[in-house]
């Protein structure tokens, strides 16, 4: 593994946090604003699949990923010495 693939690595695990967290945000999808029989739908699946709590599990899982590249690329570097 080289450092140029560490990093794309690194950018692999941060367009998945933007995914998760910023486009796949647990909020109301601003479509169902506007239909609040949809709106009260998504809210009750959200709640039946405890998406808040997957959410969190998947950033768990996300940040040990990117510490574990991290760790590498500074391997890598040190080796490159």
């Amino acid at each position: 593994e080289t450092r140029q693939e560490a990093m794309q690595h690194l950018g692999e695990i941060f367009g998945l946090r933007d995914l998760l967290n910023l486009r796949g945000k647990f909020e109301t999808p601003d479509a169902y604003w506007d239909h609040p029989s949809l709106e009260a739908l998504y809210t009750r699946v959200s709640r039946e699949f405890d998406l808040g709590k997957r959410i969190a599990v998947l950033n768990r899982k996300l940040d040990y990923a990117q510490e574990v590249v991290q760790v590498r690329h500074e391997q890598l570097k040190e080796e490159n010495k």
